[in-house]
């Protein structure tokens, strides 16, 4: 009797070891499972271009910053433009634009992989220009393309929006028919009429003559690198 009750005590510890053991097993590859599972990231692509000139001895910089997160299919472009002064930097003008796609996958990305810059005068007055594509597709269809222009001398700002090429039929634009009035046609949806081609704006309009036909320059050269293959 003595020796069944010693047995049964021991197996029974026997049996508890085993399935603690088991237990702790399970528990353990859980908790790997897990921990594996939230050290996973999002992947978030950063892109950074930055330059800077001396104009009367003074020292400006222009910093742009392209941001894709593909899990929350969030695209962000950013610019800043500052003026260094003694120990300190100044911030003289700064544009941003984002775009969250719910279900639709965002194309976000820098024409030319820099903005363009350039003095306009003898007085070494510069002008910013920025090229970029952001929209939310689900296709290969021509997606909405900006250019942003800035005078450091007029402070002005002009925002022109327009679309990219086709893809699948790549094809160059004339000057003479870039703009496209959406007043002027009764489907402004139709993609037959937009590729390439720059909406019509206000601000666009009251630029002179030789402004409109740099913005219009600019703008044919993304779209020779739509026609390339970027």
């Amino acid at each position: 009797m003595q020796f069944f009750r010693l047995f049964m005590k021991n197996h029974v510890s026997f049996c508890s070891m085993k399935y603690l053991l088991i237990g702790i097993v399970i528990l353990f590859c859980w908790n790997s499972a897990t921990a594996q599972y939230q050290r996973v990231e999002p992947k978030i692509e950063f892109y950074s271009w930055d330059t800077t000139w001396n104009a009367s001895d003074t020292l400006y910089k222009v910093e742009v910053h392209r941001i894709y997160d593909q899990m929350s299919e969030l695209g962000i472009i950013s610019l800043f433009l500052t003026r260094r002064e003694r120990n300190d930097s100044v911030i003289l003008w700064t544009y941003e634009d984002s775009l969250l796609c719910d279900w639709q996958d965002v194309v976000v990305y820098l024409d030319f992989n820099k903005a363009l810059i350039q003095a306009v005068d003898s007085n070494q007055q510069y002008e910013i220009a920025l090229v970029y594509t952001l929209d939310c597709t689900t296709d290969i269809s021509p997606i909405s393309r900006y250019l942003i222009y800035y005078n450091l001398s007029t402070k002005d700002t002009i925002v022109v929006k327009g679309w990219t090429l086709d893809p699948a039929t790549p094809i160059l634009v004339s000057e003479d028919n870039l703009l496209f009035n959406p007043e002027n046609v009764n489907d402004i949806y139709n993609p037959a009429l937009t590729p390439g081609r720059i909406q019509y704006n206000a601000d666009l309009d009251r630029l002179s003559d030789s402004m409109k036909s740099k913005i219009y320059r600019i703008w044919m050269k993304a779209n020779e690198l739509d026609k390339n293959g970027g």
